[in-house]
């Protein structure tokens, strides 16, 4: 009899440890880098926006790696139409979204937030291209809005799917100093995400809890969710180790290595192309030696590509095999148009007009990759009687030099986006500095830009874009791809369904073992 009730008790205490290990935790804790001084757009990160804020069309990932927007089920826009004249989108929005502060989200909202991003005091949307008034909004009816842009340009799309929608009742209820100081009233504010945001420490945390009547549907036992900031990477390892956080964004390469190494086998690494590469970008102002297209692609000779990303950037992230980020549409893979051959760089700028002796100008942040790939880009150009000098300081001095001055050839940076790269190379036009400047001919450049951007059909686009892309490398030769930067997370390795890509966390149904 004792042996039986032994063995039930074994039992009993077995299932009870099962039932435990399924149930898993319900806090997920998250440490991120110099990411809270408020919740400005411009200034917190949209990842974690994603958890109660999310945009209003749904970033996806495709099949080759990239992003694009699309409408789904996680999206507040239950279609969204061009219309005749293409410069507008009509969006009509799902029923019954019901937003964290019990009220329905509705028109009202929806044109409300956007003309607010629009006027430039939210600043959570870069570049909407609608006029900063707030005009460009016009509510149609209680689930219908209609967006005015600035011109006809199909990237329009990617602007609009990028608002995020909140309450306008809790909105305007907000203590003014908060709204001015960190964007938003936390007491006061309310949308329609999963997570509800609960807790704000400016420079410190955000707290969010679980959304019990998020629209889409969450069956996650993760209840509570804590974004902490740890800026050094030592500090989040530890705190990753000893149970303190279960994820880690931006980790360190080193720790990264060793996670893939086996050294810690309770972690595991993931990642996914970033909206970023690191590249180099050449001055197109006229008084800049790279003025010159063929001096453009004389430097890119003198540059290893594979051995700066295995040495400079200590073969991080992933090489760029695109010639700009892969997350942009319809890019391919490409050969390598200037392979190093450091005779070819030296005839090439002599041809130029420029003999041994020449001395080019870098500008760069304070950043070790990048410094240690411009070091790797003087060395091969001393080596056949050239020489660099490098303009550097902090990334707010090194924008400066880029954004307002002329007197320097070349800059390591990084740059990219989601969208039409047609529409890329618009928006990056003043960090090749050439204004009205430059004594090159960039008309018919123009001219394929508007072209790619004026065309609805994806096919017809994706063959301009091959065109374009053609031109931008072989012709023009306006910047030279190094790295595709990825959005790499270390997490513990029970946490499952946990996914980060883009702008976006994806938490719904993520639970641990």
């Amino acid at each position: 009899m004792k042996k039986l009730i032994a063995i039930i008790l074994a039992a009993i205490l077995c299932m009870s440890l099962c039932s435990t290990a399924l149930a898993g935790k319900d806090t997920l804790t998250i440490a991120v880098a110099g990411d809270i001084p408020s919740l400005k757009g411009a200034q917190n990160s949209r990842t974690t926006a994603s958890l109660a804020w999310p945009t209003l069309f749904t970033l996806h990932e495709n099949a080759d790696g990239g992003y694009e927007y699309i409408v789904d089920e996680y999206s507040a826009a239950e279609k969204v139409e061009w219309s005749e004249d293409q410069q507008s989108l009509i969006i009509t929005l799902k029923e019954g979204i019901k937003m964290h502060d019990g009220t329905i989200l509705d028109a009202d909202d929806a044109a409300f937030s956007i003309a607010y991003e629009c006027t430039g005091n939210n600043y959570m949307n870069g570049s909407p291209s609608m006029p900063t008034d707030g005009s460009g909004v016009e509510k149609i009816d209680e689930k219908t809005v209609k967006l005015t842009f600035n011109s006809v340009s199909v990237n329009n799309w990617n602007l609009a799917a990028q608002f995020r929608i909140f309450s306008k009742e809790a909105f305007e209820a907000a203590n003014p100093e908060d709204l001015v100081a960190y964007g938003m009233d936390v007491k006061n504010f309310a949308s329609y995400g999963p997570y509800k945001m609960t807790g704000f420490v400016a420079g410190d945390s955000l707290t969010f809890e679980k959304f019990d009547d998020y629209f889409a549907g969450n069956d996650s036992p993760i209840n509570k969710i804590i974004v902490r900031r740890i800026d050094e990477a030592n500090v989040a390892m530890m705190e990753l180790t000893t149970g303190g956080v279960d994820v880690i964004m931006y980790p360190a390469e080193a720790d990264i290595q060793d996670v893939e190494a086996g050294i810690y086998p309770d972690l595991k690494y993931t990642s996914a192309a970033g909206l970023y590469q690191q590249l180099i970008v050449f001055n197109l102002d006229a008084s800049s030696k790279c003025a010159d297209p063929n001096v453009r692609k004389a430097l890119c000779y003198a540059i290893d590509r594979p051995s700066m990303w295995e040495g400079a950037f200590e073969s991080s992230g992933e090489f760029a095999t695109t010639p700009v980020t892969k997350t942009q549409e319809f890019i391919r893979e490409y050969e390598d148009p200037y392979p190093q051959d450091l005779q070819k760089t030296k005839e090439m700028l002599e041809a130029a007009g420029l003999p041994e002796g020449t001395v080019f100008t870098v500008c760069v942040d304070n950043d070790t990759y990048r410094t240690t790939a411009v070091e790797m880009f003087k060395n091969n150009l001393r080596s056949i009687g050239y020489d660099v000098t490098i303009k550097t300081g902090d990334n707010a001095a090194y924008l400066q030099d880029v954004l307002y001055t002329v007197d320097w050839d070349l800059e390591f940076g990084k740059s990219g986006m989601i969208g039409s790269v047609a529409h890329w190379v618009i928006s990056q036009w003043k960090l090749f500095n050439h204004g009205d400047t430059a004594k090159e001919d960039f008309s018919a450049l123009y001219a394929m830009e508007d072209e790619v951007l004026a065309q609805f059909d994806d096919a017809k686009r994706d063959e301009l874009t091959q065109k374009f892309i053609d031109a931008y490398v072989n012709e023009y030769c306006l910047s030279y791809p190094i790295r595709q930067d990825v959005y790499g997370n270390l997490m513990v390795s029970n946490l499952q369904n946990f996914s980060r890509w883009g702008e976006q966390w994806n938490v719904v149904g993520a639970y641990f073992e």
